[in-house]
């Protein structure tokens, strides 16, 4: 359930055979919460690709430019976080090692 006062972000991944949600919620500027997503809801923002590793969308009821940006291993190419802009504003999350 969504939490109070919290930043919902629902990101699909298109691939060839199936996609995959992924929901990133935040407060305060904070990851409160990211994983993957069983329910699917409308999709409001769409992202184009910008780079290998990065997706650029307008938002077009706040009038503001969001940018996601996957963090990548350099060796591995592994994604080791994710980086979500609006306003100007950063919200970052970091993998956590196993």
């Amino acid at each position: 359930a969504m939490q109070p006062g919290a930043l919902e972000t629902t990101v699909e991944f298109k691939g060839e055979k199936a996609n995959f949600f992924l929901r990133y919620i935040s407060r305060g500027g904070k990851n409160v919460g990211i994983g993957p997503m069983d329910i699917v809801t409308p999709t409001v923002l769409h992202l184009q690709p910008v780079s290998a590793d990065q997706f650029v969308g307008y938002d077009l009821a706040s009038g503001h430019t969001v940018l996601l940006k996957f963090d990548r291993d350099e060796r591995t190419f592994e994604v080791t976080g994710l980086r979500f802009q609006r306003n100007g504003k950063p919200i970052i999350a970091v993998r956590k090692q196993k």
